[in-house]
């Protein structure tokens, strides 16, 4: 499960570079941390392949030192082209590889001045900041930091199932009426699709935002407005957004479907609307489940614009807590780290629908 290992590693190499950082090495003792790691790491995976095939463990120990090459080869050279590495081996180079481009990266940025003696970043890194308080003279309110975080968590996990949910389903729809034989309702949802993919996500939520109600009547207005009306206009805005996307997905799943199965499928009886739901639908989800899982993906980092309408989502509380603090790295690091997370989970939410609707013996 390339995902899996690829979400691991990254991980591994975030808390490689948290320790360097905490432990406050220059970039040379970083490196050579980094280098005895990938070595240690690949050695292991060398001497067991060896072990394993009764060869000898020299060239596997020598290629152990330049991971990437393990990685992105698989079969390397010299040996036969389906002699590839096994899924443990794999994943002991991709985190080798990770250590080295780690302590790699973090050499550069902390080089040493060697006429000085002095590295050039001064920036004193408080990762302790997520357990720290502070008192809010405005509001007479203690903030916490770490928790100001979490909740900008649960408002962005909660924006984005719900918008997500909403586009899937008007996203079919549109989708089907792309396709359905009445033109007046075809080119409806055109316009649709046209319109909402054609103009910027930002300027769409300044509109559900500050430009709806303005022509929308007052009793409209005093309903919206008893709810967090810019959460509601979020909402809407990344569902519509996305929808338009989703539509266009569904439609080229509907057509990767053979006319056949219709055909058939209304030869049994079924009427156009049953064919539809029973036969064409199963099939053309089946085939863009990896499309519809890059559009919810978009769909969650498309969710860090909200902030521009007052939403207290992941980003705007991560602004908040640097406002406060005067930190700049560690906010937004947590909350690039909580955003890798979010979506590497539903990477893997959508590997495993995947797996689970895949007809035994047909590759999809």
């Amino acid at each position: 499960m390339a995902w899996w290992r690829a979400g691991a590693a990254a991980v591994a190499g975030m808390a490689l570079l948290v320790l360097v950082i905490w432990w406050g090495m220059d970039g040379t003792a970083a490196l050579r941390m980094g280098a005895m790691g990938a070595l240690l790491v690949s050695a292991y995976s060398s001497q067991a392949r060896a072990q394993r095939k009764g060869q000898s463990p020299a060239l596997w120990l020598l290629l152990g030192l330049f991971p990437p090459t393990q990685l992105f080869l698989g079969s390397l050279p010299g040996r036969p082209v389906g002699d590839r590495l096994d899924r443990h081996e794999r994943w002991a180079t991709f985190l080798s590889a990770i250590l080295v481009l780690g302590a790699a990266t973090w050499t550069v940025l902390t080089f040493v001045d060697y006429t000085h003696r002095t590295s050039p970043i001064t920036y004193d890194f408080d990762w302790g900041l997520f357990f720290s308080t502070r008192y809010d003279a405005t509001t007479g309110t203690t903030l916490h930091y770490g928790r100001m975080l979490l909740s900008g968590l649960r408002v962005t996990i909660a924006i984005s199932c719900i918008s997500a949910a909403v586009a899937l389903v008007l996203g079919t729809l549109v989708g089907v009426a792309r396709l359905v034989p009445i033109p007046p309702l075809r080119l409806l949802a055109t316009a649709y699709v046209e319109f909402f993919r054609n103009t910027p996500l930002l300027v769409q939520l300044f509109f559900w935002y500050f430009g709806l109600t303005t022509v929308t009547p007052l009793w409209v207005n005093k309903f919206l407005y008893q709810y967090p009306f810019e959460i509601i206009a979020a909402t809407v805005g990344l569902a519509i957004y996305t929808s338009a996307y989703i539509a266009e997905v569904v439609r080229a799943g509907i057509q990767a479907v053979p006319r056949g199965h219709l055909e058939a499928a209304l030869a049994t009886g079924l009427t156009g609307p049953q064919a539809l739901r029973w036969v064409v639908l199963p099939q053309a989800f089946r085939t863009v489940i990896p499309l519809l899982g890059s559009q919810f993906l978009n769909n969650l980092k498309n969710s860090s614009l909200v902030m521009t309408i007052a939403v207290a989502d992941l980003t705007w509380n991560s602004q908040q807590i640097q406002a406060y603090s005067f930190k700049g790295f560690e906010p937004t690091t947590a909350a690039t780290v909580l955003y890798l997370a979010m979506s590497l989970a539903i990477a893997g939410m959508v590997h495993l629908v995947e797996r689970w609707s895949a007809v035994p013996g047909v590759r999809s």
